[in-house]
């Protein structure tokens, strides 16, 4: 009985190395990812082009996207970024909701269930902050454009379904909402992790 154990879970290990994932032309595909591990950076204040202050940062992050294969293995479609952020100072900390819409483009390698990929994409990032410093509150907007860049993995379970791992570096340059000379340059390398939905026959 052991053995027929052990000869089962073969087959449902192997399975999956019989099957090629869905990338083909005219195909939609669904995504939602999120960066469990946060993004660990450094945020740089600038007014009129000179370095004010330097904040660590730690970011939650959620990014749902939908897209559409234009070529073969090739996507590209809208993502909508959502992060929580707590960024320390010396003596206090920010909290910041940043929030976005951008384009992307997603090329995948390979022809069975293991599949590399890169990724681009460019867009608008807007951040909502929220401090209490010496007992006053401050509530600020930025907003700006921002760009990223990954290599991951995907592996499909089946052919609609697979598990993505990547790892990027993003961007982008926001201005404060009432004086354009106050700027934040967001920088971070992030590792994320996703599901990938390619619905179809």
């Amino acid at each position: 009985m052991k053995k027929y154990f052990t000869l089962f879970g073969l087959i449902l290990i192997m399975l999956p190395l019989f099957s090629l994932g869905q990338t083909e032309k005219g195909k939609f595909i669904i995504y939602a990812g999120t960066d469990l591990t946060a993004a660990f950076g450094k945020n740089t204040i600038k007014y009129d082009g000179n370095d004010l202050k330097s904040i660590k940062t730690t970011a939650i992050e959620f990014e749902p996207a939908f897209g559409y294969f234009v070529a073969d293995n090739l996507s590209v479609g809208i993502s909508l970024p959502l992060s929580f952020q707590k960024n320390g100072y010396d003596l206090y900390e920010i909290k910041e909701s940043v929030y976005g819409a951008s384009l992307f483009g997603r090329y995948y390698l390979g022809e069975n269930q293991w599949k590399p990929f890169v990724g681009a994409e460019v867009g608008y990032l807007a951040s909502k902050s929220y401090s209490e410093v010496t007992g006053s509150e401050m509530d600020d907007l930025f907003g700006g454009l921002a760009y990223a860049a990954s290599i991951g993995m995907s592996s499909f379970i089946n052919q609609h379904v697979s598990f993505d791992f990547s790892v990027g570096y993003a961007h982008a340059n926001m201005g404060y909402s009432q004086d354009r000379e106050l700027k934040m340059a967001i920088s971070g390398i992030g590792i994320e992790v996703g599901l990938s939905i390619i619905p179809g026959k």
